[in-house]
Order: C-alpha cells, then structure tokens, then sequence
C-alpha cells in the first residue's frame, strides 16, 4: 500500500477554478471536514489560516502543501485540489503560483505519519512529469488512481 493509498479517498479529490489563496483553502476545510476523522472543521479552519499567516505553505513547483495536526483528528486525512485557473497569491517559496494543493490534517499524536506524508508529498511532487500528467487530469477518479499508483 502507498502512502497515498492508506490515507486518500476519491471524495477528498476537488477541482477548482479559483484564484485565490483563501477561497482554495477554504473549498479544500470543506472537503475535508466531511472525512469521517475530522471532527471540527472550526478548529480545522482556524488551524489551516494560522498556520499560512505564520508562512506559507507554497513549496515550490506550483504545489502548496498546507497542513495542521490538531485534537479533533483522529488519523490522518488528506485532500487534494487541482487548480484549473493559477492561485497567485500563494507565495511560494520561488514566487511562483500554485496549481495542485494536498491538505493534511493529523490527530496530535501522529507526528512520525505526519511527516512521511509529507516527505512522500514532496518527493512525488519535485518530478515535473508527474505534475503536468496530474495538472492534465479531469476525473477525481482519475487524481485519485494516479496518486495510488506508486
């Protein structure tokens, strides 16, 4: 099982065509307060927003990867969008605008999980193929099976 695998499900998959930073991060609270380990999507909304105001959460290469551990999770979840339309307002690490958002909420205990998430993220992330195949993708379904894959 990938790391994707065993935390993805395809209704945390969305596509937007919003340009903005805030409007983005708030479809994807959404999405993500319906998992069933999400408890509070208060506290999960002010968590998100605290946590891009301390710095943002733009890595680079289009990819924003905002993330919280909070106590009302009770295990890792995470929600992808793809943005049709650039958010230029992300400020990304090289000011570049972002077009494919992970969230991840973990329960507070879940650090070491927290961070190979993360990590694996990341990794998948920095292969400029993989984005622009993931970018061109137009089903959740279809997000969804590409991130399982490997």
């Amino acid at each position: 099982m990938t790391q994707f695998e065993a935390v993805l499900q395809k209704e945390m998959v969305i596509f937007t065509n919003q340009t903005k930073k805030d409007v983005v991060l708030s479809q994807l609270i959404e999405q993500l307060s319906t998992s069933d380990v999400v408890h509070d999507k208060a506290e999960l909304r002010t968590a998100i927003f605290e946590r891009e105001a301390l710095m943002s959460t733009g890595i680079g290469n289009g990819v924003g990867i905002p993330h919280v551990r909070i106590p009302s999770v009770d295990s890792l979840a995470l929600s992808v969008a793809v943005c049709e339309t650039a958010v230029n307002d992300y400020e990304s690490m090289d000011d570049e605008p972002v077009w494919i958002l992970f969230m991840i909420a973990a329960a507070e205990h879940q650090h070491v999980d927290y961070l190979k998430l993360l990590a694996a993220i990341g990794q998948k992330m920095k292969d400029f193929p993989f984005r622009q195949k993931l970018r061109a993708l137009k089903t959740a379904e279809e997000v969804y099976e590409l991130l399982i894959a490997e």
